[in-house]
């Protein structure tokens, strides 16, 4: 480690050093101002000389290049890279947007205790930092959430920072020839493995969370297989304690995967409203506010016809505020009601011009039969005799099979008339 720079020296004659924010490792971080503008800015140095692993240069310029293009307003803006060559020494510089405020680390030092509604808050906040960086090409893994990283502004804002780890511990395996990092405590056990994947992120949110709660290293809490043993050190309600095991789980595919995940799960669901009632129910929204609106409106379903009951017996009708939309009659139910309409007229109508017809009939029967009777009494003398019928007694008087016997017996001998007769015969028809 080297020595830190005086108060008030000038670097590259842009930058004046006001004090020293933090220390770590071959890296130390200062409160800066710039000589031209007095604008504050954070100041990470690297000293060259004071490097025992060269990862760490790579990881150092790795950062720089990360934070050039990040934008997210809970992350200090990138502003500056460069490198200082002394006589006997190279230093590494990474300017960023200072933010005023303190770590949570800090917090909990001076005492301060956090409900827990604050720590979901907090949860929430980191959360929707990580879903950001978990969703750039390639994601972008932090690897070392803790409370010393997550800076808290007066007014509450969340920021998260140091993504080049300048005060992480390192370890060097031999046998993966992998640097690990992160700090031992709030990593994840696949991290000593040298790998990271977002939900790497989302196991040091958890222990830092432990920590805003028990005031205790999370590697002080006792263990079984492998995992925290927090419910009797912390008072949570018993779901938000759930949820925290989501985040501390020991393997990563028995951990939450994404931060939406996590941020699904701790947040509550409204219970979906639909029709009359989402509408009356809805409030006019802010411009500022993310509501994503349906393309359409969304209409309820109306009922369909085999799914209405008809009560058998009848129930009084009463008034009611709200009105029922009389069932759809479908097309074929038209047409069968008009065809039991339709076949009783058809029969009446058939039988009135049935009747209209058989008068007629029953006169030309009456009046052929007087004349066969009286022309034909001697040709025809087995044919049975037929009696006059008057008109008045046609209406009266009902036919019997005898008068229709002799009436088609005619039909079929009228040929054999003679002539005079079949002419009368045919002046009647």
């Amino acid at each position: 480690m080297h020595e830190a720079r005086q108060m008030g020296s000038i670097i590259q004659n842009r930058y004046r050093i006001l004090e020293v924010l933090g220390q770590g490792g071959s890296g130390i971080t200062y409160r800066a101002e710039q000589v031209t503008t007095g604008y504050s800015v954070a100041l990470k140095e690297l000293s060259l000389k004071g490097l025992n692993d060269w990862k760490k240069l790579t990881l150092f310029e790795r950062e720089a290049k990360v934070l050039a293009n990040l934008d997210h307003p809970a992350i200090p803006k990138y502003v500056d890279y460069f490198q200082v060559d002394t006589a006997d020494n190279r230093f590494f510089y990474i300017t960023q947007e200072l933010v005023e405020g303190k770590s949570l680390a800090d917090l909990v030092m001076a005492g301060q205790r956090f409900s827990e509604a604050e720590i979901q808050r907090i949860a929430l906040a980191i959360l929707q930092i990580l879903q950001y960086l978990h969703r750039l090409n390639p994601p972008v893994i932090h690897r070392d959430i803790k409370p010393q990283n997550i800076i808290r502004r007066a007014d509450g804002h969340i920021f998260l920072v140091d993504f080049g780890s300048v005060q992480t511990v390192y370890w060097h395996t031999i046998a993966y020839g992998h640097t690990i990092v992160g700090t031992y405590g709030y990593m994840a056990p696949e991290q000593f493995q040298g790998e990271a994947k977002p939900a790497t992120d989302l196991y040091g949110l958890g222990a830092t969370l432990l920590y805003l709660l028990t005031h205790r290293l999370p590697a002080d809490l006792p263990k079984k297989r492998l995992k925290c043993d927090f419910r009797p050190y912390i008072n949570v309600s018993p779901a938000f304690a759930d949820w925290l095991d989501g985040l501390l789980e020991p393997l990563a595919e028995d951990r939450f995967d994404a931060a939406e995940s996590a941020i699904a799960a701790i947040t509550p669901s409204p219970t979906p409203q639909t029709g009359l009632a989402a509408l009356s129910n809805a409030q006019p929204q802010h411009a500022s506010e993310s509501i994503l609106l349906p393309s359409r409106p969304v209409y309820a379903e109306p009922a369909k016809v085999s799914e209405i009951q008809i009560p058998l017996q009848e129930s009084p009708i009463t008034a009611s505020s709200s009105s029922v939309a009389a069932p759809p009659v479908s097309p074929n139910s038209q047409i069968q009601a008009w065809e039991r309409r339709w076949i009783p007229i058809t029969g009446i109508t058939f039988v009135g011009l049935g009747a209209l017809l058989l008068v007629p009939m029953m006169k030309l029967f009456a009046g052929t039969s007087a004349i066969s009777s009286v022309e034909t009494s001697t040709k025809f003398s087995a044919m049975p005799s037929i009696s006059v019928i008057s008109d008045a007694s046609v209406a009266s008087t009902s036919l019997n099979p005898d008068t229709f016997g002799t009436f088609f017996d005619w039909c079929i001998n009228k040929n054999s008339l003679p002539q005079e007769t079949q002419k009368t015969v045919d002046a009647l028809l």
